[in-house]
């Protein structure tokens, strides 16, 4: 497997690229560096057959591989790549002296670092139609987004065959969170259906999978979650608390997504996982929202019935 060699502040970090690697300021990203140079989402490799492309995602300065600045290119061994003040080398030989690029780095240096479990979170909230573009964005153009778009779509298609018999609204609860929660090696998670009583909703029926304690679901996050039908995903920032919307809850990785049923929201699918587990991503959240689409279709079904 290819690996990238991170470069900076005297540290130097081995990256194993796999099928994609995203590099930018936000925690969402697999890479994450730090810096006024770095845009939140920077920059992307991916394989594509047998290459790994890097491609930059209209970033504020740039990528430079040598000293061209480039938007698109065809990696090859030893390539150096520069964005901000790191320095990036992509399946360097063996006869590379990675201790020419490195030094002791001096007290106050900033350093790499792909996990910090002592920040703050703050939660952010995504239209479904914002979801919508960006995936039918994804089908239709470039190369890169195709390895999220197809894979968000298998995971549709795997669950739609597990369902393909199944029409009892609990039933396809069950299944489609115990599918969820798998495939997000989730700690805990739940579906929610739900109703209107009065200006708040109130669960009528829940579905839960708890690997480790009891779920509760804060009432202000069941709010959120029908203002709008919006899609909600919890983000490490080290920019502050999270909004007074939400004071009061805890901090795990939360991410949600609201079922839709004859254009009204009547429920919602949540995962979440307790820190150090890495967080969730915007690329979860496609995937979560095929998986919603697939239940959605089936409990118009069902109540059709």
């Amino acid at each position: 497997m290819s690996k990238l060699y991170v470069i900076y502040g005297g540290q130097c970090e081995v990256i194993e690229i796999g099928l994609e690697l995203t590099i930018g300021r936000s925690y969402a990203n697999r890479l994450r560096l730090e810096g006024p140079d770095i845009s939140r989402a920077h920059a992307i490799i991916y394989l594509r057959g047998e290459e790994y492309i890097l491609r930059d995602l209209d970033s504020k300065n740039g990528v430079l591989v040598g000293d061209q600045r480039l938007i698109k290119h065809t990696l090859q061994p030893g390539d150096r790549i520069t964005i901000g003040g790191y320095l990036l080398i992509f399946d360097p030989p063996e006869s590379l002296d990675i201790s020419q690029f490195t030094r002791k780095a001096a007290d106050g240096d900033r350093k790499l670092r792909e996990t910090d479990t002592n920040i703050h979170k703050r939660h952010q909230r995504y239209p479904l139609q914002a979801i919508r573009l960006s995936f039918h964005d994804d089908l239709d153009s470039g190369e890169f987004p195709i390895v999220r778009a197809s894979s968000a779509l298998r995971f549709a298609h795997a669950l739609l065959t597990r369902l393909s018999d199944v029409n009892d609204t609990g039933k396809v609860c069950k299944e489609a969170l115990d599918w969820s929660v798998e495939t997000f090696a989730a700690h805990r998670g739940l579906i929610a259906l739900c109703e209107r009583e009065g200006d708040k909703p109130r669960a009528v029926a829940m579905f839960d999978v708890d690997m480790h304690r009891e779920i509760k679901i804060h009432q202000k996050l069941l709010d959120w979650l029908f203002e709008g039908g919006e899609a909600l995903l919890s983000v490490e920032s080290d920019e502050g608390a999270k909004p007074a919307s939400l004071e009061g809850m805890d901090y795990a990785h939360r991410i949600a997504m609201p079922l839709v049923v004859e254009n009204q929201t009547r429920g919602f699918i949540y995962l979440e996982n307790d820190p150090p587990a890495a967080p969730f991503t915007v690329d979860d959240l496609q995937r979560l929202y095929c998986i919603s689409l697939v239940v959605s279709r089936k409990l118009e079904a069902a109540k059709a019935e």
